[in-house]
């Protein structure tokens, strides 16, 4: 039975008793589902078993909308394996795609938060497993620990820095220094370690959904796509692209070197 609001009471993280290696009880699948999860792993033991007392794991196809915009979440959700896309589409049906989650990455915090609907569509870009975890045990959870509201806060921080940053981006920056953070954000997500020729982008992506991550119509993003091509930055595929020299890419940001083979959490 679960604790009510009245019976709940703040824990504390002892070194010694905390982590999800040392609680034994809980179901091991959904244990290997959180220790990819910065935001969620390591939490007290009595903290742990609320979020997974409300969590199961499912597998959705590609293309399955998860979450419709507006509408009221009932789950936090995590992604296990996989991709899901957020995307939003104006009434005169201008479609943006805001962003590509990878493992790890977890979703619909905001609506738990405010108790209202989901601020994205949300939809199975491949087929993926996600970790879903019931709002009243998330509340539960988030009012029992100070630790996990802190985690939490940090991460909401984290996303409106990258929020404020690409509006900034999109209102004065030029498309092909906007185009590299992109590429450089997608390698840090999902780029596979550097070989001879180069890092595959593993996320399958269309020049269309490209275009519609910057807000741009496709030709303009290809004329970009081929110039860096020409250049030698990155070679493209079908639905692939390959980053041929970091360095090059982050020179058209003007971001310094950042340390090789960097993976975004």
């Amino acid at each position: 039975m679960r604790p009510s609001a009245d019976q709940e009471t703040t824990v504390t993280t002892d070194a010694a008793q905390t982590g999800i290696e040392t609680h034994a009880q809980a179901d091991p699948e959904l244990l290997d589902a959180l220790r990819p999860v910065r935001w969620l792993r390591e939490l007290a033991p009595p903290v742990l078993s609320m979020l997974l007392a409300g969590a199961r794991l499912r597998t959705v196809a590609a293309g399955t909308t998860v979450m419709r915009r507006g509408e009221r979440v009932e789950w936090l959700y995590v992604v296990v394996t996989g991709s899901l896309e957020l995307s939003t589409t104006t009434a005169g049906g201008r479609r943006h795609v805001s962003s590509y989650l990878e493992p790890g990455q977890l979703f619909g915090l905001i609506p738990l938060l405010d108790d209202r609907g989901a601020i994205h569509d949300a939809a199975a870009h491949e087929t993926s497993r996600l970790l879903t975890v019931e709002a009243g045990a998330f509340r539960a959870a988030l009012r029992a620990d100070p630790a996990l509201q802190a985690r939490m806060l940090s991460l909401l921080a984290m996303r409106s820095r990258r929020l404020y940053a690409s509006v900034t981006a999109s209102s004065v920056q030029p498309l092909p220094m906007r185009l590299a953070r992109l590429l450089l954000s997608l390698h840090a997500a999902y780029g596979t370690e550097p070989g001879a020729e180069g890092a595959t982008i593993g996320l399958r992506l269309s020049q269309e959904s490209l275009a519609e991550m910057l807000g741009v119509p496709r030709q303009r993003l290809n004329a970009a796509l081929k110039a860096m091509e020409r250049d030698g930055i990155v070679r493209m595929g079908y639905s692939r692209i390959v980053v041929l020299d970091e360095a090059a890419l982050r020179a058209v940001t003007s971001d310094p070197p950042g340390p090789a083979g960097a993976r975004r959490r």
